[in-house]
């Protein structure tokens, strides 16, 4: 069973892929670091960041 703070990063996690805003391994990265509570701004912005990068990369990106 988890707790109420997993699962609150789950579904956080979750709607952030589900925008597209951060990639599954980027999720995984950033999980891990909030689950050991050190995770910080600037962690947060980079696996933005790289996400971003490989949707670039991959031909993904939409323009709205």
């Amino acid at each position: 069973m988890t707790n109420p703070s997993e699962r609150l990063m789950t579904k956080i996690i979750q709607q952030l892929q589900a925008e597209q805003i951060l990639t599954e391994q980027e999720s995984n990265k950033v999980a891990v670091k909030i689950l050991s509570g050190k995770i910080k701004a600037e962690d947060w912005r980079l696996a933005i960041e790289l996400s971003m990068d490989k949707e670039v990369q991959n031909g993904e990106e939409t323009y709205s």
